[in-house]
């Protein structure tokens, strides 16, 4: 049945309850272009878009089990500032947050885009937000605004995400570069660094930076996979930092299906093309994004892989050398054997635990 028949005969609420699966058919679509999608999607029925978007915010703070994706109340007094916010992951999860009880800090450059979801989110009932258009590298004003409004910050939430070049690596330019290490590095460096102080003087901190599975090979996109390579290299040692203080940092590595995604996925199995167009949906990353930033969160430098409602680690890990080796040729002999798959992988958790690790294979123990 198409949505407009099912909104003529059923209200908002009604609709919000059921949580049926067209929502999710439509989610991507809503957070690329908002508005004009569902003014064209509803122009014959009689649901006023503020009714519209009261249902489309409700229903992405909901779970596919029509529970809350956080509990009414759990983020009460807790301030989170949420930059790349318009995007399509950081939409979701402004709604969760607003819908727990969050002073939620909705940070994007996109004026127009902060503006309709912060009037959005006012329309559903939420009333403690703060709209702020900056750069995510402007890191210093979005504290200081925060704090101005909301007299503290508890957490970061960092899914900046600036314009991918997708080009094959001869073809990119050092601007190229340097504009994805912009939006993607330092931006979410910007944010954190300037509240890092109020967290160590508070005694409390949560950061959720965004890695990507696109580290472990995406061709035409080595300055995007350059970037989360970067964030990815620097959670363990802020998790090190933070630790004395309260502060918990770990990263993120979710999938949200965009149909730019077409042509790589059909390299897939078909399940997996099947659950990508209709399970990874941008909210089925919420809940472990907003578990990372809630009180009860004690994992700190972990990163984790999301998707489809569902999570899980990712691990750096190591196998076990090979001493010996004085000559280029006896490490050319020694190749097939050293990067044969499968056999015993060791997780180190610091560089000491690697360090004492490699140490033992050196010294023949």
């Amino acid at each position: 049945m198409a949505i407009s028949k099912r909104l003529k005969k059923e209200t908002a609420s009604q609709c919000f309850l059921k949580r049926t699966s067209y929502l999710h058919e439509s989610t991507n679509k809503f957070i690329r272009q908002p508005q004009r999608f569902w003014q064209n999607r509803f122009e014959r029925t009689k649901v006023p878009f503020q009714k519209q978007a009261i249902f489309f915010f409700s229903s992405l703070s909901m779970s596919t089990s029509n529970r809350p994706i956080a509990a009414e109340g759990s983020f009460k007094n807790r301030t989170v500032i949420v930059s790349g916010a318009a995007g399509k992951l950081g939409r979701p999860i402004c709604a969760a947050l607003a819908s727990a009880g969050a002073n939620v800090v909705i940070n994007d450059v996109k004026a127009d885009a902060v503006q309709e979801l912060t009037d959005a989110l006012k329309s559903a009932g939420h009333t403690a937000l703060l709209g702020i258009t900056l750069s995510a590298t402007s890191g210093p004003e979005i504290v200081a605004k925060t704090l101005e409004q909301f007299g503290r910050i508890d957490a970061v939430i960092n899914p900046t995400l600036g314009p991918i070049p997708w080009k094959p690596f001869e073809d990119l330019t050092d601007d190229d570069f340097r504009a994805a290490y912009e939006n993607n590095v330092l931006g979410p460096i910007s944010i954190t660094k300037a509240a890092w102080p109020h967290f160590k003087k508070q005694g409390y901190g949560r950061v959720v930076n965004f890695t990507s599975d696109s580290m472990l090979g995406f061709p035409t996109a080595s300055a995007y996979t350059n970037t989360k390579g970067a964030l990815f290299g620097m959670n363990k040692t802020l998790a090190m930092e933070g630790a004395a203080h309260g502060i918990k940092v770990n990263c993120v590595s979710p999938i949200a299906y965009h149909p730019n995604m077409e042509r790589h996925i059909m390299r897939f199995s078909d399940d997996v093309q099947h659950a990508f167009k209709t399970l990874y949906q941008p909210e089925a990353n919420v809940p472990m994004i907003l578990a990372l930033v809630s009180e009860g969160c004690q994992a700190s430098g972990e990163v984790f892989n999301t998707a489809g409602w569902a999570a899980g680690r990712n691990v750096w890990g190591n196998k076990k050398g090979i001493s010996g080796l004085d000559t280029v040729d006896a490490c050319l002999k020694a190749l097939g054997q050293i990067t044969e798959k499968g056999g015993d992988v060791f997780e180190p958790h610091t560089m000491v635990d690697f360090t004492e690790w490699q140490g033992k294979y050196v010294l023949n123990k």
